[in-house]
């Protein structure tokens, strides 16, 4: 059972969620977490006190968005009505979002519409999380068949293993991983990168069912199929942060080709 409250903070016209813990410690602490913001404040204090620790943690807040926004740029959520636009694997899909009264959260798709039926309950950025990740499921399952046969000409053509399983997950910390089993897993958000990107982290991730490393064989490797990979290397780096399951507010990434 968790032991802390989970409350917002309007901070500069964003919805910070903080998780409140009430600690027997001698001083407050504020931190930034994965999902949210920490403050700490000792069982002691009277309510007047708690209300001064909430102005300066609020404060505290204001100060780390003016210094740097990237610090909280992941716990500021992103803004999700229907009519917004997704695009994905070239084609565009319309949203329809609405909230009811249930604790489980489900998404399906018909046509060019995505239905997203939301628990109500949800706030901030755990609602824009979860949107995320539904978009993130039933975007991965009508696309996972595309993404296979895609994956099955590649290796056919240049590499012949025997792949056992692809997985689609909608993993933020790397684009793929492979195993020494034959399984494969691509981030769900290459869905939203080029074709020639997504061919890419394919190919680095068939190479290393020949070499599990990174050494200069295995890129020897890369480089034989796929001659232009730093480039794709480039795009990630420079444009992946936008490959996250957001509304687009005109044609995104214009001008990005390859040569």
């Amino acid at each position: 059972m968790a032991n802390y409250e989970l409350i917002y903070f309007m901070i500069e016209g964003y919805e910070i969620p903080v998780k409140r813990y009430y600690e027997r410690r001698k001083n407050v602490r504020i931190s930034v977490g994965k999902d949210s913001v920490l403050l700490r404040i000792p069982t002691f204090m009277n309510n007047e006190q708690r209300h001064s620790y909430h102005v300066w943690a609020k404060d505290w807040l204001v100060s780390q968005l003016k210094k740097s926004k990237g610090s909280l740029e992941h716990l500021i959520p992103t803004n999700y009505i229907s009519g917004n636009r997704i695009k994905c694997m070239e084609n565009l899909f319309t949203l329809e979002i609405e909230e009811k009264d249930r604790s489980t959260s489900s998404a399906k798709i018909k046509d060019a519409i995505i239905f997203l039926s939301l628990d109500q309950t949800l706030n901030g950025v755990h609602k824009s999380e979860a949107i995320k990740t539904l978009l993130s499921r039933v975007l991965g399952k009508k696309y996972k068949h595309e993404v296979e046969k895609r994956l099955e000409l590649i290796n056919k053509h240049y590499f012949s293993h025997k792949v056992k399983n692809l997985r689609l997950k909608y993993n933020r910390s790397n684009w793929g991983s492979c195993s020494n089993s034959g399984n494969i897993n691509l981030s769900t958000r290459l869905l939203l990168a080029p074709q020639w990107v997504r061919d890419y982290v394919i190919v680095h991730e068939l190479a290393h069912m020949n070499e599990m490393n990174h050494s200069k064989k295995y890129w020897s490797i890369v480089e034989k199929i796929y001659p232009e990979y730093k480039k794709a290397e480039k795009w990630l780096k420079a444009y992946g942060s936008k490959c996250d399951f957001i509304p687009i507010l005109e044609e995104p990434l214009q001008g990005i080709k390859k040569d």
